[in-house]
């Protein structure tokens, strides 16, 4: 009984360009983050500070997004940075067109 189960961990390899999905998700976050705190501490004075970081921060996100899903539908390699990055810079655009349309209003 002792050799009857032979389990074997074979790790996935990644695709080339997973990495660039969890790096533009989180340049995407740490650009809005910038953006809100910029956006207090200047008490609403400075849209064109705030304009071209969240301007960077959309375009950050859908290209991770974009890039993360053409990895997805890929060969089945490591999924999890991609899918972590694809989820994030999802979340992120949304966060986005919820305070453009609250901005709107």
């Amino acid at each position: 009984m002792k050799g009857r189960y032979r389990y074997s961990i074979r790790k996935e390899e990644d695709h080339a360009g997973s990495r660039r999905t969890l790096f533009c998700a989180l340049a995407s976050l740490a650009a809005l983050a910038c953006g809100i705190v910029l956006s207090f501490v200047k008490r609403g004075n400075g849209p064109a500070y705030v304009g071209a970081l969240g301007l960077c921060s959309m375009i950050l996100a859908v290209f991770g997004l974009f890039s993360g899903l053409q990895q997805l539908k890929g060969e089945n390699k490591g999924r999890r940075n991609p899918l972590a990055g694809t989820l994030l810079c999802g979340v992120i655009f949304i966060a986005w067109l919820v305070l453009i349309v609250a901005g709107i209003r």
